[in-house]
Order: C-alpha cells, then structure tokens, then sequence
C-alpha cells in the first residue's frame, strides 16, 4: 500500500465499521504507513494508476476516477473487450453472453469481428462480435456456418431448408454457383 487519498478508503476499508469516520492514522501504522507517509501522500495528491493494469492472474482497466469494468463488454480506445467477474479480461477463449451468443477474444482480448481462424476453423463474427451460424452472405459469395459449433462449412453438401435440393460448398467454403459436380450412371458423385 504506497499511501492513501483520503480517510474515507480507511472508514471504508474497516471489519464491521457502523461509523461514517475512522481515524486513518491506527489503521495506516498497521500497514507500516506513518502519519509523515500519509500526510505527504495527501499534499502530493497520490492517486491509483489508471489505464491498464496487470499481475499474475491477468489483465484490467482502471478508469480515471478508480472503478473499473466487471462482467461486461467495455470500448477502450476504439477496441471492445469483455471483463470477467472479477474485471479481468477475456483472453484466447470463448464466451457465451447473456444475449445468448458466442464471442471470441483474441490473445490481446480484442473482440473478434469479420472472419476469425480459431483452432485450425473459421468462423464468422458481426460487427457487433456475434458469432453466425447458417448461411452467411459476404462479399457477395454464400457461406455455410454450421448450425451448432459455428464452423465454416466446406467440401460438403448442405440439404435446402425446403429439403427438395442440395448446395455445394467447395473446399474454400464458397457456395458454388455454377455445376461442380457430375452424377454418374451408378450414382456416385463426383467433384469437377
């Protein structure tokens, strides 16, 4: 503890304290701080580093008047990320929100947006970081995501939601659009 703005982090900071003031000088002696300590601390006007922050467990942010983000989506500095419980942030991992989407977080904990290549898959993520399943249209080229896991489909068919055809994706995961395939006279399929 390098030192104290005020006596109410003291009054605030004591077991069971039913007061709306505690002598900071006992408290601060406990923590090995004098009262010399203390009152350049205040005359100096010492206040808690803002901006990001890290130890061993990760990652937060501390805005300029002390609070910082918990369990919630934040924008700082044009960048959105995610801040657990605890108000660490979200890293190399996956989360399912409340709105009932997956977001993705990247090892800077940047929020994934556009296409993202995750553990060998890509996957696809709105503007506003939602991860997409189905088909997804995107520079004018069709797309399938699978329904569950979210992944890009590709080098299959996928069955119209009318169930009277089939679409092909080919390998790079575009739909294709012109005849890929040829049917044989046994009926075996056969890409192009």
């Amino acid at each position: 503890l390098a030192g104290i703005k005020t006596h109410e982090y003291c009054t605030n900071n004591q077991p069971n304290n039913h007061s709306d003031h505690v002598d900071p000088y006992p408290y601060l002696a406990s923590w090995g701080i004098s009262r010399e300590q203390f009152k350049q601390d205040i005359e100096n006007g010492l206040s808690a580093a803002t901006g990001w922050q890290k130890n061993g467990t990760g990652y937060w942010y501390v805005h300029s008047d002390g609070s910082y983000p918990k369990d919630k989506f934040e924008k700082i500095n044009g960048t959105w990320y995610y801040f657990d419980g605890s108000g660490y942030m979200l890293s190399d991992r996956w989360k399912k929100h409340t709105d009932g989407n997956w977001y993705w977080f990247d090892n800077s904990g940047e929020m994934a947006t556009g296409w993202k290549k995750i553990a060998d898959k890509w996957y696809y993520f709105d503007v506003e970081g939602a991860m997409k399943t189905g088909w997804v249209k995107y520079k004018d080229t069709w797309y399938y995501l699978d329904a569950k896991e979210g992944a890009m489909v590709s080098n299959a068919f996928i069955q119209s939601a009318d169930g009277t055809g089939w679409y092909y994706l080919k390998p790079d995961g575009t739909m294709a659009d012109k005849p890929e395939f040829t049917v044989e006279p046994d009926g075996l399929i056969t890409v192009k």
